[in-house]
């Protein structure tokens, strides 16, 4: 799909169609973005064909991600060999050197972001809203840790939702996750970008 937005510039249109015209190597003139007084000097310093790009091309994003779930696997393994021995959390905590955070407020379906930590771990909050109340969790590999809790209680929610009120409030999320489905399927080729 393409777009007049470039990162943080929502109106980049006169560098988005520059960059259809140009090759590789090229520099722009001064181009203004976003209105008055933001301008951008750009280099075109590579393209690339749509499809899954070959391993060289992408070897420098995937390393970090394959070393950091390799130390998520090594970290839950010295975890469940300690949990064999322990019996609190505490316990665990101490023979890694670490320490227990309890998470406030509490964490329920509509939570999307647990303010201690320093980016949403989304397979935490799933783990959490699931498990049973007073029984040492698994450990979880998260995207910046591996996260071992203990749900201390479970409460009623007071303000229970009717189902219509649910279903209201998922279309209003997921319209946006359907609008991209359906836009892939349909296999549109949009260029508007390159005229706009």
């Amino acid at each position: 799909m393409e777009s007049k937005s470039v990162a943080q510039y929502s109106q980049a249109s006169n560098l988005i169609r520059w960059m259809y015209e140009a090759k590789e190597g090229d520099v722009s003139g001064i181009l203004e973005v976003d209105g008055k007084n933001t301008y951008i000097v750009a280099v075109l310093v590579g393209t690339r064909d749509a499809g899954i790009l070959p391993y060289e091309k992408v070897k420098r994003q995937i390393i970090p991600e394959v070393i950091k779930g390799k130390k998520a696997d090594y970290l839950i393994a010295q975890i469940s060999d300690i949990k064999k021995d322990a019996s609190t959390i505490d316990d665990v905590a101490s023979k890694l050197g670490v320490s227990v955070s309890s998470v406030s407020p509490a964490i329920n379906f509509n939570t999307t972001y647990i303010p201690s930590l320093r980016m949403p771990e989304y397979k935490l909050l799933g783990a959490v809203t699931s498990s049973p109340e007073n029984k040492l969790s698994e450990a979880v590999a998260g995207e910046s840790g591996v996260y071992l809790y203990l749900v201390t209680n479970i409460a009623e929610n007071p303000q229970a939702q009717t189902p219509e009120a649910i279903r209201s409030r998922l279309g209003v999320n997921n319209y946006s996750t359907l609008y991209r489905v359906l836009y892939d399927k349909a296999n549109i080729v949009d260029n508007r970008g390159r005229f706009y």
